[in-house]
């Protein structure tokens, strides 16, 4: 059972979430201790991870597809935007 979980926004990359979610399942094979919750598109990481092997129930997805942007007003963003990440 994981003892340390980590949430990850699959957002926040330019080369995209599949990116992240494969950074994030190396972090999985070298630590048996830990768990992700990935916040993301849920169907884009869904999709990635239905094309490699990993460990589902070390593996939390929270939906979350809106993305904040550089040119976002943060404090707009929080009300325009609730299901971000």
């Amino acid at each position: 059972m994981a003892t340390y979980k980590i949430a990850i926004d699959t957002l926040g990359s330019d080369k995209g979430p599949e990116t992240i979610v494969q950074g994030a399942l190396m972090a999985l094979a070298e630590n048996p201790e830990l768990s992700v919750a990935l916040f993301g598109d849920e169907q884009v990481i869904r999709a990635y991870l239905a094309t490699v092997e990993h460990d589902a129930d070390r593996i939390e997805i929270v939906h979350a597809p809106d993305a904040i942007t550089n040119y976002d007003n943060p404090m707009e963003a929080i009300f325009k935007k609730p299901e971000s990440s």
